[in-house]
């Protein structure tokens, strides 16, 4: 057998452990330049006694708060956030990155978790309504893991228990940093300094030019109504409408339903009116005593650390929903700041972290990694829905013109070789993502390459979504030549 342009036939006589080595040479090799920075998984201790602050009150804030606790309890930590600032307070979806973190962090099992933050497990994304092939499909999370729904208000209280810092209930006026420390100013109390600042207030006021507008995501508007808990639970429904798309985030006490849609395409009261359909048509009742409109900007800054000031959670990117990015993200951007903070970069220890071109290249990891997740989220909507409509028109050829002229040809020349390595992989051995980690791992390295994630996204996520949305047609196969362009 040709490994490289394998037919039906072929494939179906394979071994499970056959078709995983069969994928690990499909693989792209990974970019370990990219990464390196990160490869150090130790956290040496840290003997400086830093000053450090944490801006908002919300779930990046919290999660940076009771993060830093855990990590450095040597720091003298502030949390400052303004308690008449509300929080956007719905129901979160999360990857299977969050369950780990959280665990560590507090120490308690998903029983507890459940039962103090009426979390319901997530094991995929359930797609109705999508792409050309009008049947639903889903995109498992592989090697049996899961991720949580879990509520926003309930987690913020848990995590409160899990910070141990000086609480200041105060307005921030300005945050001014020179690389070296942040001074902090305050509506009516004096300033203060500190060695290092998180800034965690959420979405800046308007875009300046110290955004990129990801211009990617074609929504940028939620209505978002409550329901009674849902009896299917175990994963997020994502359901194609005419002007957007619905999600339905299961909680033990509760549904939230979110329309996401462009507010320069459909109006506020189209939206509600399509909600009013499904809740008549569904038997569901979606609640307008509950609706809330969320409006939110897709952008990354262009520098999120200057070697002083972090930017994290919504106050350094977002993109809408549909992966359930926004902690996903949050966690990568603490993760590398913990990096930073603890000297277990690689090739850049001491002084030597603080370099510019060393900055330079740490925001540009962070940056791109926000893009990928954008133009992955983008390409859901590449084959349109089961609507004709101005939306799925828009939004398919917004996919198309991102690739064509992208905003960053690196992250768009990796997304193409990704896609074409998904593509090769045969839909009939998707069940693959169930095998254990070890045996998937160890056959990649075999072949020489090693796992290489686009934004957090696997190539059997890719695969998933590229042949559930009919963008990759059933069992295509490409020729020896196109299979090593892609290799």
């Amino acid at each position: 057998m040709n490994p490289l342009s394998p037919n039906q036939e072929e494939i179906q006589e394979l071994s499970d452990d056959q078709k995983l080595q069969l994928i690990g040479g499909l693989l792209p090799r990974s970019e370990s330049e990219r990464f390196k920075v990160l490869a150090s998984r130790m956290t040496p201790s840290v003997t400086q006694r830093y000053r450090v602050a944490i801006l908002g009150g919300g779930a990046a804030g919290f999660i940076a708060a009771a993060h830093l606790t855990r990590r450095f309890p040597g720091f003298e930590l502030f949390h400052i956030y303004d308690t008449r600032i509300p929080t956007i307070g719905v129901g979160e979806g999360t990857t299977p990155l969050f369950p780990a973190w959280i665990r560590d962090i507090t120490g308690l099992d998903d029983t507890e978790i459940r039962r103090r933050c009426r979390m319901t497990k997530k094991h995929g994304l359930y797609f109705e309504n999508w792409g050309t092939r009008r049947t639903p499909f889903q995109e498992d999370f592989f090697f049996n893991s899961y991720a949580y729904h879990i509520s926003s208000p309930d987690l913020i209280e848990l995590l409160r228990s899990y910070v141990k810092a000086t609480v200041l209930d105060r307005r921030v006026n300005s945050v001014i940093s020179n690389g070296r420390e942040v001074a902090i100013g305050f509506e009516e109390e004096a300033p203060m300094t500190f060695d290092f600042v998180f800034d965690a207030r959420g979405f800046p006021r308007e875009l300046t030019d110290e955004h990129i507008p990801i211009r990617e995501i074609p929504t940028n508007a939620a209505l978002i109504r409550q329901a009674p808990p849902a009896e299917f639970n175990r994963m997020t429904r994502c359901v194609a409408r005419p002007h957007g798309w619905v999600f339905v985030i299961p909680l033990v006490s509760h549904s939230t339903y979110g329309y996401i849609y462009n507010d320069k395409i459909s109006s506020r009261e189209e939206i509600a009116a399509e909600l009013d359909f499904l809740s008549q048509h569904s038997g569901i009742p979606l609640r307008k005593e509950t609706e809330r409109q969320l409006r939110f900007p897709s952008f990354a800054r262009r520098q999120l650390f200057d070697g002083a000031l972090f930017h994290i959670g919504n106050a350094a990117s977002f993109i809408e929903p549909l992966e359930a990015t926004a902690i996903h993200i949050a966690l990568f951007q603490i993760d590398v700041a913990s990096k930073w903070l603890s000297d277990a970069l690689i090739d850049a220890r001491g002084e030597a972290r603080r370099a510019p071109a060393f900055i330079n290249g740490l925001n540009k990891l962070m940056r791109e990694y926000t893009m990928e997740a954008a133009l992955f989220v983008s390409w859901h909507y590449a084959a349109g829905s089961s609507f004709q409509s101005p939306f799925w028109s828009f939004a398919a050829d917004n996919f198309r013109q991102c690739l064509e002229t992208p905003t960053d040809a690196g992250v768009a020349d990796r997304f193409r070789q990704y896609m074409e390595a998904a593509r090769l992989i045969p839909e009939d051995i998707l069940q693959l993502a169930s095998m254990p980690p070890d045996r998937y791992l160890d056959r990649m390295k075999m072949n020489g390459r090693q796992p290489f994630f686009y934004a957090g996204f696997s190539e059997i996520s890719f695969a998933q979504i590229g042949y559930g949305a009919g963008y990759f047609e059933r069992q295509e196969y490409l020729s020896p030549s196109q299979v090593n362009a892609a290799v």
